[in-house]
């Protein structure tokens, strides 16, 4: 079986692509279960009431289903927005996957700010002074900082039409509807096919279904790696060990007298922490020491 470390063409990482990654695995499984809940729980009413599609008549019966079992369980769930469940459940998704993206975002800051520069920031509004997306203020704003990362550019359009979905669950303007149907236009979906052949299709805002969130979660974890594996080669790492040697390495000292055990109180939090297992010990000795 192929590496996750030999797909990335690298073992590079920082600590917070580790915790999304955690996080959205833990999240995954908790959607794919309510996914299966909803769906087993609408399909067993269509088979005890036999009917192909829930409409009309069995409304009544249906909620009052919801309603007795749930206040069994004391949820006491009395209704749904049928005309919209579909809709609703699955742009409710999309605000958990971007919403652990943000948190990947805040943490990226701290990672970057330690790594490379502690002056970056987010940049809202590029040189003309137009607003950008959230991608776009993370990828200005290391540019800013000498930092220059080109994200797969169907990967970058897959983000912002879904995360301008899932805004418009609180908001949304004719010029935000212009904007998504936009977006959805430029993305090319023989890419998307090639990225996803399991789920070859994104679909249009009012017309997704349960393969959205999964290209939507996956391409969000990608774009994260890509933010990630492009800060490597902008890493000073011996520098890095100079700048942060008591904060970042404070048994080097408790083991000075031992030349071998005060460099592995480096390396080994390197290796451990960022992936980086091929640093020279003597150049660290002459650093540190």
């Amino acid at each position: 079986m192929t590496s996750r470390n030999t797909i990335r063409q690298t073992s590079f990482n920082i600590p917070s692509n580790r915790k999304l990654i955690k996080i959205s695995g833990a999240m995954d499984a908790v959607i794919q279960y309510m996914e299966l809940s909803s769906v087993y729980f609408i399909d067993d009413f269509k088979k005890e009431n036999g009917i192909g599609k829930i409409d009309g008549k069995y409304l009544t019966e249906f909620r009052k289903k919801l309603t007795d079992l749930s206040a069994a369980y004391n949820i006491y769930l009395k209704d749904l927005p049928f005309d919209r469940f579909d809709d609703m459940r699955i742009k409710s998704y999309l605000v958990v996957v971007y919403g652990y993206f943000d948190e990947f975002a805040d943490s990226f800051k701290v990672d970057v700010r330690k790594l490379i520069n502690q002056k970056y920031i987010e940049i809202d509004k590029d040189k003309k002074g137009h607003g950008l997306s959230k991608l776009g203020k993370i990828l200005c704003g290391l540019k800013n900082v000498g930092v220059d990362i080109k994200i797969t550019p169907v990967r970058t359009k897959i983000f912002d039409y879904y995360r301008l979905i899932r805004n418009s669950l609180a908001h949304i303007s004719q010029k935000d509807e212009d904007d998504i149907n936009l977006l959805l236009s430029k993305i090319d979906m023989k890419e998307v096919a090639e990225l996803y052949p399991k789920r070859p299709k994104i679909h249009k805002k009012d017309s997704l279904n349960f393969d959205d969130y999964i290209i939507a979660a996956a391409n969000a974890k990608a774009v994260a790696d890509e933010l990630t594996r492009g800060l490597e080669k902008h890493i000073d790492w011996y520098g890095f060990i100079q700048e942060h040697l008591s904060d970042e390495f404070p048994k080097f000292k408790q083991y000075i007298e031992n030349k071998e055990r005060a460099l592995k109180a480096i390396t080994l939090k390197i290796r451990d922490t960022y992936g980086i297992d091929n640093l020279d010990n003597d150049i660290i000795w002459k650093i540190a020491h």
